[in-house]
C-alpha cells in the first residue's frame, strides 16, 4: 500500500462489523477455531440483529474537557479494555453523543472528524473499535455569537430524544431490547428509559450531577470498566448456532 500511495493510488475502507480475522499462523488459527465452536462465526450472523452498548462520548470515554479539537481528546484509562471486552463478548460498540458547539459555530465539521479520528486511533492503538459514531450538531436556544442559524431547532436526535438510537438500530442492524446505554448525565439515562435500553450511569463526567431529568438508571458504576462487568454479568447474549464442519 505505501507503493501505491506514492504512485498517487488511491486506498479506500469501509467499516464493517463482519467476522474477519487473519489466521495465517497456529495461534491465531487456534483462536479462530475457538470463536467458531463459541458461536460466535456464522454466515446468518449479519442478518440477525445485534445487541449494542451504546455510549455517551465527554465525561465516558475521554475527559470531558470542552474537547475542541483533536489534542483534546484524553481517555479515561481502562476505556479500552472496557470496549475490547464488550465487543469479544457480541456487543456492538456505538457512541451517541450531543455536540451543541458545531450548532454555536465553535466547532467545525472537519474539527469533529478530526476529533473522532483521533479517538478511534487512541482506542485502536490498545485494540478497542467502534462501530459507528452518531452526532447531534443541534441546539434550540439561539443567541450565541458565530451560531450556525440552520442548526438552531428542536430536534429528534438532541438526547434525551431517542432519534440517534433509532438510526443506529435501522442502519446497523441492532436489537434494541437486548442493548445498553451507557453514560454520565442524567439525559443518557432518561434517553435509555425512553427507548426501553437498560442504563448504567457512570460516576465519570458529571456523575449524573446534572439534575436535568429524574430518570434512575438500572445500575451506577463507577467507571466504564465497572460498567462492561455489569453488563457482562447480566447482559443475555444469544449467538446464532454454529453451522455444522
Amino acid at each position: 500500500m505505501p507503493a501505491l500511495i506514492a504512485r498517487g493510488g488511491r486506498v479506500l475502507a469501509y467499516r464493517s462489523s463482519e467476522y474477519i480475522k487473519d489466521m495465517g499462523t497456529p495461534q491465531r488459527l487456534r483462536k479462530v477455531e475457538a470463536d467458531w465452536a463459541a458461536g460466535r462465526i456464522s454466515l446468518q450472523a449479519q442478518a440477525v440483529p445485534a445487541p449494542a452498548v451504546f455510549l455517551d462520548r465527554d465525561g465516558t470515554l475521554n475527559v470531558d474537557k470542552g474537547v475542541r479539537s483533536a489534542a483534546d481528546v484524553e481517555l479515561f484509562a481502562g476505556v479500552a479494555g472496557a470496549l475490547a471486552s464488550l465487543r469479544a463478548a457480541g456487543y456492538r460498540l456505538v457512541v451517541l453523543t450531543n455536540q451543541p458547539m458545531i450548532a454555536h459555530g465553535e466547532v467545525s465539521a472537519e474539527d469533529l472528524a478530526r476529533i473522532h479520528r483521533r479517538l478511534e486511533w487512541e482506542l485502536g492503538k490498545e485494540g478497542a473499535f467502534l462501530d459507528g459514531i452518531y452526532v447531534c450538531p443541534h441546539h434550540p436556544e439561539r443567541g450565541h455569537a458565530g451560531e450556525r442559524a440552520e442548526l438552531k431547532l428542536e430536534c429528534a436526535c438532541r438526547k434525551p430524544a431517542t432519534g440517534l438510537a433509532e438510526r443506529a438500530c435501522a442502519e446497523l442492524n441492532l436489537d434494541m431490547g437486548r442493548s445498553w446505554m451507557v453514560g454520565d448525565q442524567t439525559r443518557d439515562i432518561e434517553m435509555a428509559r425512553r427507548a426501553g435500553l437498560r442504563s448504567v450511569l457512570l460516576r465519570t463526567g458529571v456523575g449524573g450531577g446534572d439534575g436535568k431529568f429524574a430518570a434512575a438508571p438500572d445500575f451506577v458504576a463507577d467507571d466504564l470498566a465497572a460498567a462492561a462487568q455489569i453488563i457482562l454479568h447480566h447482559g443475555v447474549l444469544q449467538h446464532a448456532p454454529t453451522p455444522a464442519l
